[in-house]
């Protein structure tokens, strides 16, 4: 070099020098600014290939930052290790190292850790990636210790310098500090650690960053972390399900939350998911299905065991876990059914049986007694039953012949109220189930084998459903099914007789594991007993009735012995209680209602549950029965307030706080808001029986007091209906009808529409009446155009025996007479009125129970004939608490989901008690003498049948359709038209119009051809025929002066001739037989004797056919008891000459007669002998 150019460069001004120096360290701070960014960036983003260039980068323009350079350096190590010594995804890779090099890198991390050469950041991230080699190595205590103590916001937040945020590689190494220190801590240490570790940086996950949603990292380390802590904190709750976990809750459903609504696990097909990347230990990881099952099964606990649940947002909590849980149970039904195939006839898929039984204990809470339509959201608890329905059939595809899930089609069915389905879901379980045991008796049989419990319960279930729903046929159908528990509790008590003959304790072991639990046993004895009894009403055979009722009393006294420990059972005693009463041991029926309505220990009552006190409402129904069968009508009466004291006197009593509305009008909308709830938990069967029960009470009052005293209290039974069917929309206008029957293009018969030309609604049919009761002129009217007598055959009818109330005395100046009570024997037959107006005791319960209905009826043999006993069936409203009911004992379907009828149903069988309350209180009305009342209450009944009818043609307009009933809708349209035109007889038969009331009677028979009170009317009427007590054919009215001679005491007629002869024609033709001076009655004068006279030939066969009637109506199951019929009997075979056999059957009306209640025993209400 010349000098001159060194002399050159020596005189160069320093200021330009120092110019170009700074220039140039600008330009370099610059460049590492970049490199470091890329360098975070490329770790970030995965691309560790680029790592290695980018820390040689870092280290020429940054030499300064050795804690970064160091850090950077060890995790490639790491990723290296990972990749070569476990299969993974890692997208980068590089130079390989063996498991001794990661310990090597630990001193050198320790001393840049010390040094802190570096930001803040560098050193944390420096100490996450010891604490990671350290996880990396199964050193989890080491990695604990490595690692930062804390993640709190403080701690975050002094990471970061001069306003400056935190990078994207800190901020993934937040997280994975997070998930590796919780993992480890939950080896080392306690869950509570771990999660209280993990509770610090879940918040930090839950605020959306736009910059790390598409961090692949970022993305990894979140989804490991929040899965990892999801199902750490599960696995403690489900592990220890007693105690305080409210904080494990909370944080796992915070992780679960998050973990679902992931990137990765959104955009990812579940069932073949794995994770991208290791995270280098072990311990890591789990599969998202088990992740998606374990989510289902917290949300499980806490819906079934009542644990806190924390809601997204303020919204109703049960609305948004019941929507959390069908969430998650669609995508595992995905997850298991993508994954599982179709097994080998000898094979089976458990998990997938396993998956059911999850899904159905989640259903019977949802559509349980403690929750109702608006706690599930949209579509309501119905929406949930169906969407269980298709989980399980979709399941069934990945099956072969499971006995758990047909069962579980059975349950969910009934529920629904789809009985027919549920019958033949039942019908193959037991068919698969039954012959699978046959075989393995006889061979070694291939396959899983049903337990005798689960076979005796499921059974038993379907015994109680069909008894409590069904009629005639679904009770023959109970009494097959009767025969399988016989077998199988038969060979379970062989079994144990063979275990104590004396067993190797291995073999005893063995049996004592199949051993059937005694409360099973006991539920299997109670169905046969409820079954038996149940046939007992429908069968025909009389000389068999009282061997089957012995032998359900006997099975039923088994279900409730001590070896059983179901002694305090509410159902059983009830039936049994019911059955007794029905065999005239009153004495014994009434021990056993006091011992179940003996307040007992929780602890003494069979089941898990203890039963609410409305549950009690039918025993104190049945109890107030048997005493009025003993003629306690005061203790019976009171019996029935004490039924209603278990219900709110609002409800009771309607509009008792209506008069303190302005008082106190924030305590009276709460008041009403509880009484609305309450209704809502009430099903249709307790309504009914609700209402039973207080017809009971009118019944107790018109017998004590008289029916004009009963009649004034009929508001409020109608009050009481409205009360609770208020739900329901009744109001059923003749557009609505004709637009029904237009969607079905079909006419449906009827009778005459009302005058205004429009079935009333519902409220105003109960209230719209305006009339004032009035005692009616007595005087004989001409009648309204009855319809013409109809051609069909008679038909026998089955009804409890409805004893007449005869017309009043022919002395027209005792019209204003008062009725008074009847002191007199409930015990007579043949009573009448007497000529003050008295009403026989057992005129006024037989009239106002009307029992039953013939077995070939579409109803359910418990209810009366005269007054339909409405539907069966109910719609169980769902319940609203705070807290969950505890299960009732009384019977609604075979397991703890309530039976939800469809709205139409539950309207049809609204309507059908309705009817009955009307022509209740038209017989009332009747018995005091105000006949244009009961005319008009009868017209009301007319009217809600013809809304029935529409409802029925809505769904299927044929004669079918109106001829038969439906599942728990106990009364079909024509039995409801027979109701009313029997009414309608009655009510002209009590005026002495006994023409026009023989062609309702036949009217009502053409209805429904074994209708009871019909037929025993008519029959009578036809034996008084025979008896020329009223002639054959209606008589024309004769014009005769009603104007008695003062001093005669005789009327006259217009041209001066005597009218006081011995007999006196009515406008009716009736015969009317007055008293001699001697006080002997002279008879009418016989006819010829003269066979063949026309007239005696007419009457011979009115005898005839009373005696055919009345003769098949005594052989019906339903009619067993009926003591009218029994009598009406007893005359035709008087009329016949058959002495003796009168006799005979005159002692068995007695013997009837003897310990007859108020109202018959079927008036309990809807369900026979299930409770």
């Amino acid at each position: 070099m010349s000098a001159n150019s060194v002399c050159t460069n020596c005189f160069i001004p320093w200021h330009r020098q120092l110019k170009a120096d700074t220039g140039t360290q600008g330009r370099d701070a610059d460049k590492a600014q970049s490199y470091i960014a890329a360098l975070d960036s490329a770790r970030s983003e995965d691309k560790w290939s680029d790592v290695p260039e980018l820390i040689r980068k870092v280290t020429k323009h940054a030499p300064h930052r050795k804690c970064l350079i160091q850090t950077a350096h060890a995790e490639i190590q790491v990723v290296a290790h990972i990749t070569k010594t476990r299969p993974a995804t890692a997208k980068g890779q590089t130079t390989p190292n063996h498991v001794s090099n990661l310990s090597e890198l630990i001193p050198e991390l320790i001393a840049a850790i010390e040094a802190a050469d570096g930001t803040p950041q560098d050193v944390f991230q420096a100490q996450v990636c010891l604490g990671w080699i350290h996880w990396t190595l199964s050193e989890p205590g080491l990695a604990v210790v490595r690692l930062p103590k804390e993640f709190d916001d403080t701690i975050i937040g002094s990471l970061s310098e001069g306003g400056k945020g935190l990078t994207k590689w800190t901020e993934v190494c937040i997280v994975k500090a997070g998930y590796i220190k919780s993992a480890a801590q939950a080896l080392i240490s306690t869950p509570d650690a771990a999660l209280e570790t993990a509770s610090t940086v879940l918040p930090r996950l839950a605020i959306p960053n736009s910059a790390l949603a598409s961090c692949p990292q970022a993305l990894y380390w979140s989804e490991l972390f929040l899965s990892r802590v999801a199902m750490l904190a599960s696995e403690e709750v489900l592990a220890n399900d007693s105690g305080n976990h409210d904080f494990e809750i909370e944080t796992a459903l915070k992780a679960f939350r998050l973990w679902s609504g992931h990137p990765q696990i959104k955009g990812q097909d579940i069932a073949a998911s794995q994770r991208g990347i290791q995270s280098g230990s072990s311990h890591n990881s789990d599969s998202q299905s088990s992740i998606w099952m374990a989510y289902y099964k917290l949300l499980s606990l806490i819906l079934q065991n009542g644990l806190s649940y924390y809601p997204l947002s303020s919204g109703s909590p049960r609305r948004q876990l019941a929507t959390e849980i069908r969430r998650v149970e669609t995508v595992c039904e995905s997850v298991l059914l993508r994954g599982t195939k179709f097994p080998l006839a000898s094979g089976s898929n458990p998990h997938v049986e396993a998956w059911t039984e999850d899904v159905i204990s989640n259903w019977e809470v949802l559509c349980g007694p403690s929750w109702r339509d608006d706690d599930v959201g949209e579509g309501g608890q119905d929406s949930i039953s169906r969407n269980v329905l298709d989980i399980l059939y979709r399941a069934s595809t990945k099956t072969y012949h499971s006995h758990s899930i047909l069962r579980r089609l059975f349950h969910v069915h009934a529920a629904l109220a789809e009985f027919d389905l549920a019958m033949k879901a039942l019908d193959t379980y037991i068919e698969i189930v039954i012959g699978a045991k046959d075989r393995a008796e006889k061979a070694a049989e291939i396959g899983h084998l049903e337990s005798d419990e689960i076979l005796l319960q499921t059974v038993s279930e379907g015994v109680l459903l069909l008894c409590c729903f069904g009629s005639e046929e679904e009770a023959r159908k109970a009494k097959e099914l009767i025969a399988i528990l016989q077998k199988y509790i038969e060979k379970h008590i062989t079994d144990d007789l063979n275990v104590t003959n004396g067993k190797g304790e291995e073999e005893e072991e063995e049996e004592e594991a199949s051993r059937v639990p005694s409360h099973v046993i006991a539920l299997a004895y109670r169905a046969i007993g409820i079954g038996l009894g149940n046939w007992s009403r429908w069968t025909s055979k009389t000389e068999a009735r009282n061997d089957i009722r012995a032998e359900a009393i006997q099975n039923l006294e088994r279900s409730i012995a001590p070896e059983f420990e179901s002694e305090y059972d509410l159902s059983s005693r009830y039936a049994l209680a019911l059955l007794l009463a029905e065999s005239r041991d009153l004495d014994g029926a009434i021990s056993h209602v006091k011992t179940a309505l003996t307040p007992r220990d929780e602890s003494a009552l069979s089941g898990p549950h203890q039963s609410e006190e409305r549950d009690k409402i039918p025993l104190w129904h049945l109890l107030a029965l048997l005493l009025s069968a003993k003629q306690e009508f005061d203790i019976a009466g009171r019996t029935c307030e004490a039924a209603f004291d278990q219900l709110p006197s609002s409800v009771t009593i309607p509009g008792q706080n209506n008069r303190r509305i302005n008082r106190d009008s924030n305590r009276y909308q709460d008041l009403s808001a509880k009484n609305k709830d309450f209704i809502q938990h009430l099903q249709g069967r307790e309504k009914e029986r609700i209402i039973e029960t207080r017809m009971t009470q009118l019944a107790l009052l018109e017998i004590m007091d008289g029916p004009e005293v009963a009649v004034n209290h009929s508001d409020n039974l109608l009050a009481l209906f409205a009360t609770l069917f208020e739900d329901l929309e009744l109001d059923v206008t003749k557009e609505k009808i004709t637009q029904l029957e237009q969607q079905q293009q079909q006419q449906h018969l009827g009778p005459p529409k009302s005058s205004a030309g429009t079935v009333r609604s519902f409220r105003g049919s109960i209230f719209g009446r305006k009339k004032g009761s009035k005692i009616p002129d007595r005087s004989l009217n001409a009648s309204d155009p009855i319809p013409p007598l109809p051609n069909g055959a008679s038909s026998i009818g089955a009804d409890a025996p409805m004893i007449k109330v005869t017309s009043e005395a022919a002395n027209n100046t005792q019209q204003n007479s008062q009725l008074e009570k009847q002191n007199g024997s409930i015990n007579s037959i043949d009573a009448s009125q007497n000529e003050k107006g008295d009403v026989d005791a057992e005129a006024i319960g037989i009239a106002i129970s009307d029992p039953r209905i013939s077995p070939t009826s579409p109803t359910d043999p418990k209810e009366s004939a005269k007054q339909s006993l409405p539907a069966v069936g109910h719609t169980d409203q769902p319940p609203e608490q705070n807290v969950r009911l505890p299960t009732p004992l009384r019977f609604s379907s075979p397991t703890k989901a309530l039976a939800r009828f469809p709205v139409l149903q539950a309207q049809k069988h609204a309507i059908s008690v309705l009817v009955k309350v009307w022509l209740l209180i038209s017989g009332m009305y009747r018995r005091a003498s105000l006949f244009d009342d009961a005319v008009e209450a009868c017209e009301e009944a007319s009217k809600q049948v013809e809304a029935f009818e529409a409802l029925v043609a809505a769904e299927e307009s044929s004669a079918r359709a109106f001829a038969n009933p439906v599942w728990g809708v106990a009364k079909s349209t024509e039995a409801l038209w027979a109701d009313v035109h029997a009414e309608k007889g009655a009510i002209l038969e009590a005026q002495s119009l006994t023409h026009e009331a023989m062609q309702y009677y036949e009217e009502a028979i053409s209805c429904f051809h074994d209708h009871p009170k019909a037929t025993i009317a008519l029959s009578n009427l036809l034996l008084d025929a025979w008896e020329e007590k009223i002639p054959l054919e209606p008589v024309e009215p004769r014009i005769e002066s009603d104007i008695v001679d003062p001093l005669s005491g005789t009327s006259t007629s217009p041209n001066g001739v005597s009218g006081a002869s011995p007999q006196t024609i009515q406008a009716n033709g009736v015969t009317k037989t007055h008293q001699a001076s001697n006080g002997e009655s002279k008879s009418p004068p016989k006819a010829s004797s003269n066979t063949d006279d026309p007239g005696h030939l007419s009457r011979l066969a009115a005898r005839d056919r009373a005696y055919a009637l009345i003769s098949m109506l005594t052989k019906t199951g339903a009619s067993w008891d009926n003591s009218e019929a029994w009598f009406t009997l007893s005359r035709a075979y008087e009329a016949g000459s058959q002495i003796d056999k009168a006799k005979e059957i005159l002692w068995w009306c007695i013997e009837l007669e003897d310990r007859k209640p108020i109202r018959h025993w079927w008036n309990l209400g809807a369900g026979g002998y299930v409770l």
